[in-house]
């Protein structure tokens, strides 16, 4: 079985330098990376935040293009 890292939102929010305020909105309003509920307790699986932050990569340069 495949070992998994987490991070809690205060350590993802550090990583990303936003508020936890910003995070728990995402959550809220179904944005955002994946996250998971351990108990009553939210972790981010560091790989699904990867994959989320590569699919929300932008290129300036391929602005306009279709």
């Amino acid at each position: 079985m495949e070992e998994l890292e987490f991070l809690t939102p205060v350590e993802l929010a550090q990583l990303i330098k936003l508020p936890t305020q910003t995070l728990a909105n995402w959550r809220s309003q179904g944005s955002g990376p994946p996250y998971t509920k351990v108990g009553n307790s939210v972790r981010y699986v560091v790989s699904d935040v990867k994959a989320w932050s590569t699919a929300e990569r932008r290129d300036p340069s391929k602005r306009g293009a279709a």
